[in-house]
């Protein structure tokens, strides 16, 4: 749809803080799948080219890195 104009685009803030419920961006498959949809296609070059930075605001646990994050095998 092309509806999001990302040319400009520095800097992505995600705000990793728990919810009530102790969710958080990473931890709602459909959020996570979403986010990793819009970095594949759109930010991961900006980010490898040095034209965009992630910021990931808030407490992350050990345990919900290795749930998002590929391991380094």
């Amino acid at each position: 749809m092309e509806a999001l104009w990302l040319s400009p685009l520095k800097l992505v803030v995600h705000d990793m803080q728990r919810d009530a419920k102790s969710f958080t961006l990473f931890t709602l498959p459909h959020v996570r799948k979403g986010f990793w949809d819009l970095y594949k296609g759109y930010l991961d070059q900006k980010v490898k080219g040095g034209n965009a930075r992630l910021c990931f605001y808030g407490g992350v646990s050990e345990k919900d890195v290795k749930k998002v994050l590929p391991s380094a095998e």
